[in-house]
């Protein structure tokens, strides 16, 4: 029948080949759907811990999928201080935050980690220098919680953490790219500089918590004799301003429709 030889080519089996076809033609469907769907099916995706599939539709994001204007080139920036960074909300629970971070070229978010996270990032324009860490071993016990939360607020450090780590990745990448992964382990300490002007659209599960012990914590580098090198929280960093953007792409969440 048509049906067996489709199931010969596509190398399926003849008695499965309804499920499969299913499964081809939805990879298909992420490709062309609109803004509202694949953003929520970023977000679904997310929701199931299948950021395989996330990170799988991530790819097809442009900045037009969430609203946002290609920028032209680059012109030197005017007035004294840091490059400002936006930072746009998307989507927020218990279980994961969604949102972009818009870098004007210069900007940097200096080496911080992700405790217990795992954090998927397309970028949508633009290219980053990405510098990036394993999780070393801990050379010090570490703050979180209230205390901590507090601590930051009243901008003093508290519970300064130490680790050893192996030597860093470091590497260039350029929108278009398949998105940057990390885990509780694996790059999870990392430092973004925008080489020019830069969005990154970003999936954190589960979301930084300060009372669920997830704060985020910079850090500083030092080289060790051995190779090893030990990275030590210092506070937040004082050229570090990142400021609230309006959304205005679609919506995503358990009240969104996927089509």
């Amino acid at each position: 029948s048509k049906m067996a030889l489709l199931s010969v080519l596509l190398g399926l089996s003849p008695s499965r080949p309804i499920l499969r076809l299913r499964s081809v033609r939805t990879a298909s469907a992420a490709a062309t759907a609109s803004p509202t769907a694949l953003v929520q099916h970023i977000y679904q995706r997310a929701c199931a811990q299948d950021l395989d599939g996330a990170c799988a539709a991530m790819a097809d994001l442009t900045p037009e999928s969430v609203g946002l204007a290609r920028p032209g080139p680059s012109r030197p920036r005017r007035g004294a201080g840091p490059p400002r960074i936006s930072y746009m909300h998307v989507y927020a629970d218990a279980a994961l935050s969604i949102g972009i971070f818009v870098l004007p070229a210069g900007a940097s978010i200096p080496l911080h980690d992700h405790p217990g996270m795992s954090v998927l990032s397309q970028l949508l324009y633009g290219s980053l220098h990405v510098t990036s860490y394993d999780a070393g071993e801990p050379l010090a016990a570490g703050g979180g919680g209230p205390g901590a939360l507090l601590g930051r607020l009243a901008g003093r450090q508290t519970g300064e953490r130490r680790m050893r780590c192996a030597p860093p990745t470091e590497r260039v990448v350029r929108a278009p790219a398949p998105p940057l992964r990390l885990d509780p382990h694996r790059g999870n300490i990392h430092e973004f500089v925008a080489l020019e002007d830069t969005a990154i659209f970003d999936v954190l599960t589960p979301p930084y918590n300060d009372f669920a012990g997830r704060s985020c914590h910079y850090y500083s580098a030092a080289a060790q004799e051995d190779n090893a090198v030990e990275l030590r929280e210092v506070p937040w960093p004082s050229g570090l301003v990142i400021a609230s953007a309006p959304y205005r792409g679609p919506p995503c969440g358990p009240e969104v429709s996927s089509y």
